[in-house]
């Protein structure tokens, strides 16, 4: 089996350039959103068993031997399915992308030895000025929803009060850039499975297109395409990259407080 291969990361942090990228170097990514190139099997208002391991994502280290198992099992019979119904070809090489089964990694590399996830990683200024309506403007006291945001710690105030439409928008920023750190966070625990996790920068992967997707293919064990190397080319850059330099200081206080630490472990600032 030549995969599966994961493209995960915190909403809006790249992916899309990434997961285009790997379906113009042939690897299969199932039926595709046409805009974001998220793989649609994995939704998860739509995929149970996703949105399961999920909510469960914090549970799975402290399990038992047996209902780890079980947990695997259920990853097993989810990727089953998708190739089944998106016609992969197990013998070519296959993944998906789709930000939030971040939190399934744990079981799908301990379910799949020939699993293999790369996760994509943004400095989080810049991600946090990217509205995710269906976290925050919908359902945020959703358990799914405060889980990704939150971390294992359920909350239901923010700063200065309960969570109301008010606060939410008088404090998005801070929102959603808390949202990146437990993303983040989650994310690096995965660094143990040294063969099966590689984290790329979105910045680098702007500046050096052609250089970070080698290092990705040499991880996946297949050739980087011609076709592949041209898209990049022509269509890879930088304009993305610093938006969140034109924020006034004041309104970097309270995101940088809440972000300070991780964005130090990751070398976006000193």
């Amino acid at each position: 089996m030549k995969g599966p291969f994961a493209i995960v990361c915190r909403a809006h942090s790249g992916g899309r350039v990434l997961s285009e990228a790997f379906i113009r170097n042939n690897i299969q990514m199932g039926t595709v959103n046409p805009r974001t190139k998220d793989t649609s099997f994995f939704a998860i208002r739509s995929n149970r068993i996703v949105r399961k391991l999920v909510e469960d994502c914090y549970l799975y280290s402290k399990m038992d031997d047996v209902t780890k198992r079980n947990a695997q099992s259920m990853i097993r019979n989810c990727i089953h399915d998708y190739i089944k119904s998106n016609k992969i070809n197990i013998n070519n090489p296959f993944g998906w992308k789709f930000g939030e089964t971040l939190f399934v990694v744990p079981v799908l590399l301990d379910a799949f030895p020939s699993a293999k996830v790369i996760h994509l990683i943004r400095d989080g200024r810049d991600v946090m000025l990217s509205r995710i309506p269906s976290r925050f403007e919908e359902k945020i006291n959703e358990k799914f929803n405060e889980l990704i945001i939150f971390g294992p710690d359920r909350q239901s105030s923010f700063i200065n009060g309960p969570f109301d439409s008010s606060l939410v928008s008088q404090y998005r920023n801070e929102l959603e850039i808390l949202h990146w750190k437990t993303c983040i966070n989650f994310g690096i625990h995965c660094r143990k499975y040294i063969n099966q996790y590689l984290e790329i920068k979105y910045e680098d992967f702007c500046i050096y297109p052609i250089e970070n997707m080698n290092r990705i293919c040499e991880f996946l064990n297949i050739p980087l395409l011609p076709e592949c190397s041209t898209w990049l080319k022509s269509q890879v850059n930088t304009t993305r990259i610093g938006k969140w330099n034109s924020l006034h200081q004041k309104q970097l206080k309270l995101p940088m407080e809440i972000a300070q630490e991780t964005l130090q472990q990751l070398g976006y600032i000193q």
